[in-house]
C-alpha cells in the first residue's frame, strides 16, 4: 500500500467544569485549524458536519456559535474531536498536505450567563486534555482507518476519567489571520439514499449502485460472530463495463475506509 505520511489521528478533547448557580443562557463559539465536532454531555451541539468550513486560514477562519443553554448542567463535560480536514489534510489535484499548517488546532470559548447575572468563560486553555483513539486517520480524500479495539466509551460524560490523557499544547493565535462568522449554510444531512442495484463482483466484493453521484458516507449494519472482522469500503462515482468500480478519475484520492472490529456485537458505520 502507498504510503500517505500526511495522515494524522483524529484528536479527542474534552474539559471538566462544574456550575455554582442556574444557567440563564449559554452560547458556545467554536473554530478550528481543521475540521471539529463539539459535545457537550454527550450530546452534539449541531447537526452540521465539517465546520469550520473552507476557507484561506492564511486569510481568514470562519468560527460558530451555538446557543447550548439546553445542555449545560450542574456537572459538564465539553468533548471534542479535530481532524485536519483542509487545513493540513491531503486537498487538491496535486495530492498535498499541510496546505495551510502542519496541526490541528482548536479555538473556543463557552459564554454563561447565570440567573444573577453572573457571567463565566470557559475557554480552549491549558487545562484541557487530549489523547487519540480509534481513528488513526480521517482525511477528505484518502478515507478513514477506524479500530473498534481503540474505542473510548463514554469519553464525553462528565464522569469519564481523562487523567491518562495528556494535557494540550497551546499557542499564541496569529493575529494576521481574521476571524469571520460563519457565511454559508451548514452542510447538513438532507436525505438518506438507498443502493438500486447490489451485486458480488468477486468473492467478499460486493458492489452497491445508489443510481446517481452525491455525498455524504456509508451507513451499514455489520454482525460479528466472536472474531474479528475488517470492513474496507472504497468510493467511486462510475463503474467499469463489468460492473466493478472506475477509480482513475480520482486521481491519488485512495478514498477509502477501512473499519476493524473485534468480538461479537452488531456495530453500525
Amino acid at each position: 500500500m502507498k504510503s500517505h505520511p500526511g495522515l494524522a489521528p483524529v484528536l479527542y478533547l474534552r474539559k471538566h467544569f462544574t456550575t455554582d448557580s442556574t444557567v440563564k443562557e449559554a452560547r458556545l463559539y467554536a473554530t478550528a485549524q481543521g475540521v471539529y465536532k463539539v459535545i457537550i454531555n454527550g450530546q452534539q451541539v449541531s447537526d452540521s458536519r465539517l465546520d469550520p468550513g473552507w476557507t484561506d486560514f492564511n486569510q481568514t477562519i470562519q468560527y460558530q456559535a451555538y446557543d447550548v443553554t439546553h445542555l449545560v448542567g450542574k456537572d459538564n463535560a465539553i468533548a471534542v474531536m479535530l481532524g485536519t480536514g483542509w487545513f493540513s489534510g491531503y486537498i487538491g489535484f496535486s495530492g498535498g498536505y499541510n496546505h495551510y499548517g502542519k496541526e490541528q488546532s482548536l479555538l473556543l470559548q463557552l459564554h454563561i450567563e447565570y440567573a444573577d447575572n453572573k457571567t463565566v468563560v470557559i475557554a480552549s486553555d491549558n487545562s484541557w486534555r487530549v489523547t487519540t483513539g480509534p481513528i488513526v486517520y480521517s482525511d477528505l480524500l484518502h478515507g478513514e482507518l477506524y479500530y473498534e479495539n481503540r474505542a473510548l466509551h463514554d469519553w464525553y460524560n462528565p464522569k469519564y476519567d481523562d487523567k491518562s490523557w495528556s494535557p494540550v499544547v497551546t499557542k499564541p493565535i496569529d493575529k494576521k489571520v481574521m476571524l469571520i462568522s460563519d457565511r454559508a449554510e451548514p452542510i447538513r444531512v438532507t436525505q438518506e439514499i438507498k443502493p438500486k442495484t447490489v451485486h458480488q463482483s468477486s468473492p467478499g466484493v460486493y458492489v452497491f449502485d445508489l443510481g446517481q453521484n452525491m455525498v455524504g458516507w456509508v451507513k451499514i449494519r455489520i454482525e460479528t460472530k466472536n472474531e474479528s472482522i475488517r470492513v474496507q469500503l472504497r468510493h467511486a462515482e462510475v463503474l467499469n463495463p463489468d460492473g466493478s468500480i472506475y477509480t482513475e478519475n480520482l486521481r491519488s484520492a485512495r478514498a477509502t475506509d477501512t473499519y476493524v472490529f473485534e468480538g461479537k456485537q452488531i456495530f453500525f458505520i
